[in-house]
Order: C-alpha cells, then sequence, then structure tokens
C-alpha cells in the first residue's frame, strides 16, 4: 500500500514539472485566408475567405475574432463574414520560437450576402451561420523582448449550416486555413 501511494505522489509531482511553463498573455492581430472545398456531391466551386483579425491568447487557450469578405467561385456569391474562434493548445518552446498544436471551433456569421452581384434581401444571418472544426499547427517567433510574429496553419472542417437543422452533423467542405498576424505579450 505505501509502495502503491509512493508511485502515485512520484507521478503527481513528475506531472506538475510539465504544467510549471510560464503562463503568459498576449494579444495581436493581422490577416487571414480561408478556402473550403466542397466534399459533397453535386456542389461545385471553391468557398473563400479573406480578411482580418485580432485575438487574445491566454498560453493554453486563444480566442479571436475575424471580420472578412467570404465567396464562392462557381456562383459568383459573395459577402461580409464575422466569426470567432476558440482554440486550445499546448506550447513548446524551443529557443525564440513556440510551437504549439492547435485544436478548437468557430462560429461563422455571414452578415450580407450577394449573389451574382445582386443584394440578397431576405438574408438571415442565423440560418446561413455554421460551425468549423479546426485542427493544426501555429508558430511564434519572437521579434523582439514581447513582440512576435504569429503565424498558423489549420485544417478546416465546415459543417452544414444551422438553417439545415437535421443536417448540423454533416460535413460539407474541408480546406486550409492560414493566418499570419504580430502579438504583444503582456
Amino acid at each position: 500500500m505505501k509502495k502503491s501511494i509512493s508511485i502515485l505522489v512520484l507521478l503527481v509531482l513528475l506531472s506538475l514539472g510539465a504544467f510549471a511553463q510560464e503562463f503568459s498573455l498576449s494579444a495581436g492581430g493581422g490577416i487571414q485566408f480561408d478556402l473550403g472545398i466542397p466534399i459533397q456531391d453535386g456542389v461545385d466551386g471553391v468557398g473563400y475567405q479573406i480578411g482580418g483579425f485580432g485575438f487574445f491568447d491566454a498560453t493554453y487557450g486563444e480566442l479571436d475574432v475575424a471580420f472578412g469578405y467570404y465567396g464562392q467561385t462557381e456562383y459568383e456569391l459573395g459577402g461580409l463574414n464575422l466569426s470567432f474562434s476558440l482554440l486550445g493548445k499546448y506550447p513548446f518552446y524551443v529557443g525564440p520560437v513556440t510551437l504549439s498544436p492547435l485544436a478548437g471551433a468557430r462560429l461563422n456569421l455571414p452578415l450580407t450576402a450577394s449573389y451574382n452581384g445582386n443584394k440578397v434581401d431576405d438574408f438571415n444571418t442565423m440560418d446561413n451561420a455554421n460551425i468549423d472544426i479546426l485542427t493544426g499547427v501555429g508558430v511564434d517567433t519572437l521579434l523582439g523582448s514581447s513582440i512576435y510574429l504569429r503565424t498558423q496553419a489549420l485544417l478546416t472542417f465546415g459543417f452544414k449550416q444551422f438553417g439545415a437543422p437535421d443536417e448540423l452533423d454533416t460535413l460539407q467542405s474541408i480546406g486550409p486555413t492560414i493566418k499570419v498576424g504580430i502579438g504583444y505579450k503582456f
């Protein structure tokens, strides 16, 4: 019994070292580019989005807000989009570089829509909103004592819009999300 407790205490103490890394807060912004390649039969054209994002980072998590223009190559569809992402991460420090595997989710809220250059008047944001699942890697490179370059490469799994409640779990597209920005550590 004493041996089991000793081993348990030793494992707990060793695992605490893994979480004894520096805790930091930072914020910043940059540009992002998304591609969504449809995977459903009968759906043509690649979706894309380009815009800016701002982020708040707390060592093991990141919250970001992005605003940009989205479009679809086949149908001349486009508009403005607002999105909110929450990513979990586990940083590995290698000199002035921090590598982080990333995983999380993003809520996309299309604010406007146009089709063939004409504004869609009866557009409903919530019916056209959707959730993406994100996974990938981030690299932060120190440029000074508090300023760093943030790059992220994510694989995005896009699901059906909320307007199709029976199909919310249907995977609609897969594609990359690339983010490049500047951050400041507090």
